[in-house]
């Protein structure tokens, strides 16, 4: 699946294969700070079985930066993302300069805890863009 654009404040669901490549670019160069985060529910299935959202977790390779070093993101090892919003990428605050902090090969990880009932889980993964 090509890279899917997704605009602030309009609810996007994804479908098919997860995106793979993710980015945020500053054109705007302001000096107030921003966050990109993750966070995901438990998952259930037709039943109400549960794999807990602890079993999730996302990895990518390492952010590339480009532009101004104020953008910034996680180191992109396997990462828990349930009891609190994850920062994947931002930039401080005070930077008034353009950047762009991006990440390749993106990945979701569920964790299938041993004797788990079979089935279809579902859950929600939240990204809250904070700042922009």
């Amino acid at each position: 699946m090509d890279a899917q654009e997704v605009k602030i404040g309009i609810p996007y669901t994804f479908t098919g294969t997860f995106p793979s490549a993710w980015y945020c670019q500053d054109y705007r160069g302001i000096t107030s700070e921003w966050t990109l985060t993750i966070q995901t529910t438990d998952l259930t299935n037709e039943k109400s079985n549960v794999i807990s959202g602890g079993n999730l977790l996302i990895s990518h390779d390492p952010v590339v930066v480009e532009g101004d070093p104020s953008c910034t993101g996680d180191n992109g090892t396997a990462t828990q993302f349930y009891n609190a919003p994850y920062v994947l990428f931002a930039k401080a605050s005070g930077s008034n300069k353009i950047c762009k902090v991006s990440a390749d090969n993106v990945s979701l990880l569920v964790n299938v805890p041993a004797n788990q009932a079979p089935g279809n889980y579902s859950g929600t993964l939240t990204l809250t863009m904070n700042g922009f």
